[in-house]
């Protein structure tokens, strides 16, 4: 079971199903690994925008994965990692 670490806009529901007081905006960040985090933004119950971020097992680096689309429907992936 992946645990939400913090959700904003309502109600906490460890699954991530629905997470928000109106369904409008819902912002989802759960971890489903010791090193690892999985993001997620919904407008009006559609994901917008995901994500995943792992911390290397030695602790002095990240990786940041996001995918989202555009307003022209062109998909968008990012890709960053971090140094301490």
């Amino acid at each position: 079971m992946t645990q939400d670490l913090l959700t904003t806009g309502g109600t906490k529901n460890t699954e991530g199903s629905r997470l928000s007081r109106d369904s409008s905006t819902v912002r989802i960040i759960r971890s489903p690994a010791i090193r690892a985090l999985e993001l997620a933004n919904k407008i009006g119950g559609k994901v917008v925008a995901t994500g995943r971020v792992v911390v290397s097992p030695d602790g002095k680096s990240r990786t940041i994965h996001l995918s989202t689309t555009d307003s022209a429907g062109k998909k968008i992936a990012s890709l960053g990692v971090y140094d301490k």
